[in-house]
């Protein structure tokens, strides 16, 4: 099932130009339902790192690249942009072209994709650790130009739930909100932050009701 995503790109130009973004099924293991050719790519891949390392979940980039599952895929004409993740253990965002090389974007805890959607040629990915009493959760902006991937992240203080259209315009809504009253914290799941106002640097909370 794709979520917020557009499933056939325009006609390819420039290398630069984005074909095709795929959000996986959540019940996906590795690299269940991925395109042969992406598959056949993942599996070929050569890592010059102690082989040990590579079976350490939460460990080196390679090992995550090996072990998690892919998330969603974002697809070039020379290659594709992955995203993959393992919960509370983080993600990976790496590049792979069709050529067997590799280039690491992204690598922490809070690196686990929730959902991706394209704007033109640019990549939008939520990121958000699994466990719920995390609020600290983040938009990540992707783009490529010459071949060269520029990232720049927007910090989203909730819970996130997938993208949303609501009103006429894209939201990330929460599936919790932290507050505390009384210091005593509760959850409030009514609130949400445009896309278009953390990408213009705005951090605005808003409220359903």
């Amino acid at each position: 099932m794709l979520t917020a995503c557009k499933e056939n790109g325009p006609d390819l130009s420039t290398k630069d130009t984005v074909y095709k973004v795929v959000m996986m099924p959540e019940n996906s293991h590795r690299y269940d339902d991925l395109p042969s050719a992406l598959t056949e790519s993942l599996l070929a891949l050569k890592f010059n790192v102690d082989p040990a390392e590579l079976k350490i979940i939460g460990g080196i980039p390679e090992a995550k690249m090996k072990l998690y599952d892919v998330a969603a895929y974002v697809e070039y004409a020379d290659g594709w942009l992955i995203a993959s993740g393992y919960g509370e253990w983080g993600g990976v965002l790496f590049w792979i072209d069709k050529n067997g090389g590799y280039e690491v974007i992204r690598d922490d805890d809070f690196t686990n994709p929730i959902d991706v959607m394209t704007d033109g040629n640019t990549t939008l990915i939520i990121l958000a650790p699994t466990h719920h009493n995390s609020r600290e959760a983040y938009l990540l902006e992707v783009s490529r130009n010459n071949r060269t991937f520029k990232t720049s992240v927007y910090p989203v203080k909730i819970f996130p739930e997938k993208f949303e259209i609501y009103n006429g315009e894209w939201i990330i809504p929460s599936l919790h909100a932290q507050k505390y009253f009384d210091d005593q914290k509760y959850f409030d799941d009514q609130k949400y932050f445009f896309v278009s106002e953390l990408r213009a640097g705005k951090t605005l909370l808003h409220d359903r009701n």
